[in-house]
Parts: C-alpha cells; sequence; structure tokens
C-alpha cells in the first residue's frame, strides 16, 4: 500500500511542479511544454490516483478484518471518500475519453503525446540510482506506447 501511495504522490508533485513551470517560467518554450504535460497528464493523475486510492482502502479494510466496515475505524470514511474521487469533477470514465479525443487525438502533431514520451526516454535513458528490474517493465510499456 505504501508504494502504490508514493506513486501517487509522485505523480501529483510531477504534475505540480509543471504547472508551476507553466505559470512562472520566462522561457516560452518551457512554458509550452509544461502545458503540454499538464494537458495530457490531468486526467491521468485524476483516474488513476482515484481509482489506485480506492484499491489502496479496499485492501486496507481487508487488514481491518470485519471492523473495517464499523464507522468506529477511520477506513470506512476513507473508503468512502475513495469512491467519491472517481465521480467528483467527471467520471473516470469520461476522463479517459477527454485523454484518448482531446488531449491525443484531436491535438495537432500529437505534441501533448509527444512531449510525454520525449520525457519518459529522458528518464529511461538516466537511470538514476534504479535498478533494471524496476526499469525494464517501464520500458515494455514505453515500447507498446510506440507501436
Amino acid at each position: 500500500m505504501k508504494s502504490t501511495i508514493e506513486g501517487m504522490r509522485m505523480l501529483t508533485l510531477f504534475l505540480a511542479y509543471n504547472e508551476d513551470i507553466m505559470h512562472w517560467s520566462s522561457n516560452a518554450e518551457e512554458v509550452k511544454e509544461a502545458t503540454a504535460i499538464v494537458e495530457i497528464l490531468t486526467p491521468i493523475v485524476k483516474a488513476g490516483i482515484s481509482d489506485a486510492a480506492w484499491l489502496v482502502t479496499a485492501e486496507a479494510m481487508q487488514v481491518y478484518g470485519g471492523y473495517g466496515y464499523c464507522q468506529e475505524y477511520p477506513v470506512e470514511q476513507y473508503a468512502r471518500d475513495a469512491k467519491v474521487f472517481s465521480i467528483y469533477e467527471g467520471t473516470n470514465a469520461i476522463q479517459s475519453l477527454d485523454l484518448q479525443m482531446r488531449k491525443i487525438l484531436m491535438n495537432p502533431a500529437m505534441y501533448n503525446y509527444s512531449i510525454l514520451k520525449k520525457h519518459i526516454a529522458r528518464l529511461l535513458k538516466s537511470k538514476r540510482r534504479c535498478d533494471d528490474k524496476y526499469i525494464d517493465p517501464v520500458k515494455r510499456g514505453f515500447e507498446k506506447l510506440e507501436k
């Protein structure tokens, strides 16, 4: 559960970092790239994190056993909150349609997508303090994106 939560935090912070660049940078090219990342990652972050939050809270309820469903324990409230996240501000299905249609297919020359691929490729080349066992699945997923 902790690694899932840390991954969700990392993705959210990366999105927030690009939001800051988008609003505060004086370099026009940097602003354009940050805007592309924000546009393509916003529906991914919203839908992905709300789905992962539900899975994490469902697992937490299992840890509590039958008591996880009782209001005396906070995990019951977390589960209800996590379920609402997938509905609030557009269901996850609508977010996925927005990503596919507006952010990728209707984007001229798929600029947003090309910038995201550029960031992923740069990350895969850097291998900062990361074992190959973690990099290889990302490489395989990236190769599938290229098809």
